[in-house]
């Protein structure tokens, strides 16, 4: 990393370091947060789309210790999935406008108003000709219609808030031109099921359901 590169972060790690862990308790024991101690911190690059362009972040993550039963995690900033480049919101727009618009096709989405996306710049600063690929949409996709087991709690702490809520069993209609197997067509209407309950989740309890609900135990229903 170039002096003037540690310069900039150095600050964002200091500053992290005298932050609380945000956490509301210990995603192994579920200890209260109270018992987290700061255990380490690394920096973490993520892409997010401006102005028709990719662009590289350089952000600080924060590992925490619990003194309960001695795990050690990273916690996650609500706009960063764990092990996925792009910041969140990319992610859900691009994923909410595939399966919402019966005309949208993997590239279309990714190339909005026909001009593909490509990246700001190079590594070493120079001209980056690489653009974002269709297929990393199908990967969005796909991760977020197999995260049935997380969207199945949402719709548990939905239905204590709202005891009639039942959004999330409505089948969501697919336009059949966007697949050729039945199973592709259950991760489109699976997908499509989850960013609806996730909606409904923001609007009940002013979080979103990715990253953190699985780790976060104690939500307000009342």
């Amino acid at each position: 990393m170039r002096s003037e590169d540690k310069s900039t972060i150095q600050p964002l790690v200091d500053a992290a370091k005298r932050l609380g862990c945000p956490e509301m308790g210990c995603p192994s024991c579920k200890a209260a947060a109270g018992c987290f101690r700061r255990h380490d911190s690394r920096q973490r690059q993520v892409l997010v789309l401006v102005e028709g362009f990719v662009l590289t972040c350089v952000i600080v993550l924060i590992r925490w210790k619990c003194s309960s039963c001695h795990l050690t995690f990273t916690h996650y900033p609500e706009f960063l999935i764990p092990y996925k480049r792009y910041v969140l919101s990319t992610v859900l727009a691009m994923s909410e406008r595939y399966v919402s618009e019966p005309a949208a096709s993997y590239r279309e989405v990714v190339a909005p108003q026909g001009e593909a996306v490509g990246y700001a710049e190079g590594q070493d600063g120079g001209i980056d000709e690489r653009q974002l690929s269709h297929t990393t949409l199908w990967y969005w996709l796909s991760w977020l219609g197999g995260l049935g087991t997380l969207a199945d709690r949402a719709a548990n702490l939905l239905r204590q808030k709202d005891p009639g809520f039942e959004l999330h069993r409505a089948v969501a209609p697919i336009e059949p031109t966007k697949y050729r197997s039945t199973k592709r067509r259950d991760t489109l209407e699976q997908t499509a099921s989850l960013l609806r309950t996730g909606a409904q989740f923001m609007r009940h309890f002013s979080r979103r359901i990715f990253p953190t609900l699985s780790n976060s135990p104690r939500i307000n229903t009342g």
